[in-house]
């Protein structure tokens, strides 16, 4: 039976996703900072044995996740299927591959999740990084839109902005002598005791001088001093190799299903 939750249901999702802590992250954060409406829904099954399977839906990302198996999770597809709003599955492999060739149109993405615990092999040199702040926005879209390649609009520019005043991400960036930002490195989802790499990226002419890598090294060694742990996942085996040269260490395998 699946179960629509409400707020009062929060605490017990919680508990549940708190089995697995790591892979959960994402959905953890979302389940703490956002009350249940629209943007946040959650959804259990429950057969006359106990809650079996969890379901967060976050702003058209379904993140499934149980305890026993990714067929149990086959059981939310309904509630998935009705949604025409939905966006992706995500979550950990195991818990998402039983969806792939349900959907028309999937394009699916496989990564590896990783953690980072010790700051003893990162890189820091003296490169002057600089944090982002609400005045460099403009400066932080420019430099996104380049390294994805298109053009990123205003609603882009205010999710950056919504994202930095609510202190659920912070910016590190590289600038060369003209003040255009060459290198950049992000965080999402942080909370009081984690946070989640995402964004990072170097300017065409600047790549393979090392900005990258103390870059981030510097922004993860700021968030290891404040107590936190810090995760990340990739699929490019040469950006997974300036991961794991800095200290990150693989803990599993993420899957995400997009239309």
């Amino acid at each position: 039976m699946i179960i629509e939750f409400k707020q009062a249901d929060k605490a017990l999702a919680l508990d549940y996703l708190m089995i697995d802590p790591k892979m959960n992250l994402f959905a953890i954060n979302m389940v703490k900072r956002f009350d249940l409406g629209d943007q946040l829904r959650i959804y259990g099954l429950d057969r006359g044995q106990g809650l079996e399977g969890l379901l967060v839906k976050f702003s058209g990302n379904y993140m499934p996740y149980s305890h026993l198996d990714d067929h149990t999770l086959r059981a939310f597809l309904p509630v998935i299927q009705a949604d025409d709003s939905r966006l992706m599955i995500s979550g950990k492999k195991a818990h998402v591959q039983g969806f792939k060739g349900l959907f028309d149109h999937e394009v699916i993405q496989e990564s590896t999740y990783c953690e980072l615990d010790s700051r003893a092999d990162l890189l820091l040199g003296d490169l002057t990084i600089k944090k982002a702040g609400l005045e460099d926005v403009d400066r932080v879209v420019h430099i996104l839109s380049d390294l994805e390649g298109m053009g990123l609009d205003g609603s882009f520019k205010d999710f950056v902005i919504r994202r930095l005043e609510a202190k659920m991400s912070r910016i590190y960036y590289v600038e060369n002598d003209q003040g255009d930002m060459i290198a950049i490195s992000q965080t999402t989802g942080e909370n009081e005791s984690s946070a989640i790499i995402m964004g990072v990226g170097t300017q065409l002419g600047y790549r393979g001088m090392g900005l990258q890598k103390q870059c981030l090294s510097q922004m993860c060694s700021d968030l290891l001093d404040e107590g936190k742990k810090v995760y990340l996942q990739y699929s490019n085996p040469l950006a997974g190799k300036i991961y794991h040269k800095i200290g990150f260490k693989a803990i599993g395998k993420w899957m995400e299903i997009a239309w």
